[in-house]
């Protein structure tokens, strides 16, 4: 090729060859300028997937712009089909021509690493990871400006895979260990590559070495690396880098460009510090503890404590260099006592009684375990100080505290020392001393009290009047469960949560903060209308009565949950939700509730505010993605669920979640490979075949969602296989459009619900039955099963709330408005009306929307286009409800959004709007799943849109005769069909 001129590039040299190509230097004849060509190797040429790997690189390049990413000019194809890509000719060297003169120094190697991360950040937000982040793919400048090189082995998101299965790629020495074990990958796969090159330019060699590539993989997968010499500052960095697990490892690169930061900033306070440290004093002989046991204030004692005799100076010293009212934030509490969550529960404490002095701003602890999460990898043990200094500047706090709680014989000590953040100088230190575990509030008391006093914002302390037990409890044990509850929460272990909860109460009763925990841990998903409001109102009638144990917060809160079932799914943007996270910006919930009470368009802002918090709050973008779905943005759906599944891989909602979405972006068969997936990666087997059983129903594969059925009963819990085959199986035939069968089937069910289970569960099922009968046209059987219901309800429910008489109501008004028996559905409406005035059954706001609703869906039946004048149905209703979304399609259509009203009845198909696919509690998107083509053909229609209603009504048969359908609709579609062709 040397000597060979292509378009106006003259080659000149060869400059290099990998696996992938060969790089020549060559003159740009036309800009006069030295460049490099890249070309496909030989050997490859006629391999159209390396073909497409290597056109895909300078693609995904070409999408970057930074200076730390080499640029890409131009891709061009030879006559002879050889494609090569135009790049700057950079002079300098590989690292890893750098690397064989040794190590790098640590400042040296810091600033590398951090040109390399921020090129990956630039990638990563363009979902592009490199996969190949290795000393020969970054090049070093003359001016010792990092270029990363090849992205050939990238991976865009959403984009096929070209990677064979059977092979690995890149360089095995830095490939994670998922990646060399063929598990999916995603951009965290380059922050372990990331922590091998640092490693290397730190130490001079990788820390996994092998004679053979066995050998290097074992170690990758089974080794922890060896970090003796690595510098004591970095320790911390590269051992987060390289966890083994993914969720172990910084979760963004951004992430880990300010840890980096924070290295460069202690890094440079180097010489500063060390002359303090030379001044200070040893510590006096009082603070030693007995038997060798050392009191760890974390962080402290690698600069000072308490000197012998300068307590005036010190004083004068801290007043000059605290905050006039300085941001706080508890740092962390090392545990040295024997009971496992003793420490963090001193921690969280600590936070809340702070949090009562007026005098300072305290950042909040679940802010600060949110950050510590981000920046340490998930799960954490122990806090260094510069990690506490990192976070704490990241929140914004100007005085951090650090501590310790040990175990001293039969005495307890408690701990804390005050630090500037900025100047990194000791502020203060405080400690405690309690004889039992019973005095350890009154030591906490003590402490608060101290670290006030000693900052100079004694405030209220001085009084004695900020007590732990005025806003939590008097009983450290249940304090304990509490924080318990708190954790189990934060991983969605909502019923393990539960039972901590309830173990607090047990211990004591008046404990607010439990009760409203056991409130989100038992309602986090009940977005069903007749599911868990008896006990939610339960559990905060409970809270109510111990309000005086709350914090102001706390007691905002309460209220805006007293709304959330008060006002239930029609609370309006103006809501209290939406001051409440006003109020309490940093509160990630706070933002989520807010979202979750605001239409579509303004709820993304406060979920986008609640992921700014909290990168790794799985929920926030389960909600943004679904956002997407109804603002018609598939793409951006998909991303937000890859990362909810890469956030919480274990949770069955962020399956049925990408299942929804990729439903709704007609990509049918990713979706069932996910579930494939499921089941690969060890989630439950019972949970994801009863999903991929409706998953196979929904896009007509009868025959697989049949396989599937026989899976469920196969793997359903023992001796309730036959029931749960039946839970399963009426549903599953509705959507197959195969009613009858589904008649028997879930009449097989209520025989033996009526025998197993209690009877506030049978309202669910009898109510669930009554709407099949209906779907089916059994409108007398149907009527008589509501009635059991009623009759029921008023035997089981508390006094003061009672739903399920305007259930009945509701369900048949909208039941007999689809059958066309119109004035029976207005005698029902009469009914839910009553039902709604009746103070005996206690209802709200939310069944008020839901009757606006069935209002609606009986005139839209019964007068056409006549009911679309009424105001648009809430987005809200739109999740637990088909027919809302039935009624929104019509308005869309109505107003010229002919795709919108598609969209809306392909979200019906596809029961989308289910938000967790939770196929017992949503029956009716199951009978209006298979009806959905016939009613867009219906809609269509309406609207004099022939072609459209012709197109919609042909798709139709095609399901029916897919699913092998029996039901009306089949004969109905027909008959339109022929109708509408016999115009023609």
């Amino acid at each position: 090729m040397i000597g060979t001129t292509l378009s106006h590039y003259r080659i000149v040299d060869e400059l290099g060859r990998g696996g992938m190509g060969v790089v020549y230097r060559a003159r740009d004849t036309k800009l006069e300028r030295d460049v490099a060509l890249k070309f496909l190797a030989d050997h490859l040429t006629g391999d159209e997937t390396a073909r497409e790997r290597f056109v895909r690189e300078a693609r995904a390049v070409a999408m970057l712009r930074h200076d730390n990413i080499c640029a890409i000019h131009d891709v061009q194809e030879t006559d002879g089909g050889h494609v090569f890509i135009v790049m700057p000719l950079y002079e300098g060297r590989s690292l890893k021509e750098m690397l064989t003169g040794g190590p790098l120094s640590e400042e040296k190697a810091l600033t590398f690493a951090r040109q390399i991360a921020s090129g990956l950040k630039a990638a990563h937000a363009k979902d592009l990871t490199h996969r190949d982040i290795k000393p020969a793919n970054l090049w070093v400048t003359d001016d010792e400006r990092i270029k990363i090189l090849d992205f050939g082995l990238a991976k865009l998101t959403g984009e096929q895979d070209l990677t064979k299965t059977s092979s690995t790629v890149g360089t095995m020495a830095y490939m994670a260990p998922e990646q060399v074990q063929n598990h999916l990958v995603d951009s965290r796969a380059d922050l372990w590559s990331l922590g091998i090159v640092l490693y290397e330019m730190l130490v001079g060699r990788r820390p996994f070495t092998g004679e053979y590539e066995a050998a290097v993989v074992y170690g990758i997968v089974n080794q922890e690396p060896d970090l003796d010499e690595v510098p004591r500052d970095a320790r911390a960095l590269v051992r987060r880098l390289l966890a083994k697990d993914p969720e172990a490892r910084y979760q963004r690169i951004e992430n880990v460009v300010a840890a980096i930061d924070g290295l460069l900033v202690i890094d440079s306070l180097g010489s500063t510090i060390a002359e303090e440290v030379g001044s200070i004093s040893p510590l006096p002989g009082w603070w030693k503890p007995a038997a060798g046991v050392v009191v760890l204030v974390l962080g402290a004692l690698a600069w000072t404590i308490l000197s012998s005799g300068g307590d005036q100076n010190r004083e004068a010293s801290r007043v000059e260099n605290l905050p006039t009212v300085p941001t706080v934030g508890v740092m962390y509490i090392e545990n040295n006592t024997e009971r496992a969550r003793f420490g963090r529960t001193v921690q969280s404490m600590l936070a809340r009684n702070l949090a009562q002095a007026d005098s300072i701003n305290v950042i909040s602890d679940q802010r600060l375990q949110d950050i510590l999460r981000m920046e340490l990898g998930g799960e954490f043990e122990t806090v260094d100080a510069a990690s506490a200094s990192l976070v704490a500047r990241q929140a914004g706090i100007s005085t951090m505290i650090i501590g310790s709680v040990t175990q001293l014989g039969s005495q307890i000590v408690l701990a804390a020392e005050l630090t500037d953040v900025a100047s990194g100088n000791i502020l203060d230190a405080v400690s405690v001393t309690t004889t039992s575990e019973e005095g350890v509030l009154d030591a906490l008391n003590e402490l608060t009290h101290g670290i006030l006093r000693g900052s100079g914002k004694s405030g209220a302390a001085e009084s004695g009047l900020i007590r732990i037990q005025d806003v939590a409890t008097d009983n450290f044990t249940a304090y304990e469960y509490y924080e318990q509850g708190m954790d189990h929460l934060n991983r969605w272990r909502f019923s393990s949560a539960a039972t901590s909860f309830e173990q607090a109460i047990d211990r004591d009763s008046t404990f607010f903060a439990a009760h409203l925990g056991l409130f989100t841990a038992s309602t986090v998903f009940s977005f069903r209308p007749d599911d868990s409001l008896i006990r939610a109102r339960q559990i905060l009638e409970a809270a109510g009565r111990h309000v005086d144990h709350a914090t102001e917060k706390e007691k905002d809160e309460l209220r805006l949950k007293q709304q959330r079932l008060e006002r239930g799914f029609s609370l309006q943007p103006d809501d209290l939700a939406i001051a409440m996270a006003e109020k309490y910006p940093d509160d990630k919930y706070l933002q989520y509730e807010a979202g979750l009470y605001s239409g579509w368009d303004r709820a993304m802002e406060y979920y986008r505010k609640a992921v700014d918090l909290d990168p790794t709050f799985g929920l926030a973008y389960n909600m943004l993605a679904y956002s997407n779905v109804f603002q018609g943005n598939i793409d951006e759906a998909l991303s937000n669920t890859q990362r909810y599944r890469s956030l919480q891989p274990d949770v069955v909602n962020a399956m049925d979640t990408s299942f929804e979405v990729m439903l709704a972006g007609g990509r049918e068969q990713a979706a069932l490979l996910m579930f494939d997936e499921a089941l690969a990666s060890g989630i439950s087997e019972y949970q994801v075949a009863w999903r991929r059983m409706y998953a196979h129903a929904l896009i007509a594969d009868t025959a697989a969602a049949w396989q599937d059925l026989q899976r469920v009963k196969a793997t359903a819990e023992s001796g309730t296989s036959e029931f749960r085959f039946r839970l399963y199986e009426a549903p599953l035939l509705l959507m197959m459009g195969q009613w009858e069968r589904a008649r028997i089937a879930s009449a097989a069910f209520l025989r033996e619900a009526r025998r197993t289970v209690s009877d506030e569960v049978l309202l669910r099922y009898l109510r669930r039955h009554g709407m099949v009968l209906h779907a089916m046209g059994q409108h007398d059987d149907a009527e008589r099963h509501f009635a059991e219901m009623v009759e029921i309800s008023l035997q089981v429910t508390p006094e003061g709330f009672n739903p399920f008489p305007f259930f009945s109501a509701h369900d048949q008004a909208t039941y007999y408005a689809d059958a066309g028996h119109f004035e029976r559905a207005l005698s029902w409406l009469d009914v839910m009306d009553d039902a709604l005035q009746n103070p005996a059954y206690g209802l709200d706001q939310r069944h008020e929307g839901m009757a606006d609703l069935v209002r609606n869906y009986v005139i839209l039946n019964r007068d056409g286009t006549a009911a679309l004048a009424d105001q648009p149905v809430d987005d809200i209703l739109t999740t637990v409800n088909s027919f809302a979304m039935i009624t929104r399609a019509w308005q869309k259509m109505d107003s010229g959004d002919k795709e919108g009203a598609k969209r809306e009845m392909a979200l019906v198909e596809h029961n989308v709007s289910s938000k967790n696919f939770e196929v017992a509690g949503y029956i009716t998107f199951m009978i209006n799943s298979p009806t959905a083509r016939y009613r867009t053909g219906q809609m269509f229609e309406a609207f004099e849109m022939k072609e459209e209603a012709i197109e919609a009504y042909e798709s139709a048969m095609e399901r029916f005769e897919q699913t092998g359908a029996t039901f009306k609709y089949v004969a109905l579609t027909r008959e339109r069909l022929e109708a509408l062709r016999g115009m023609e």
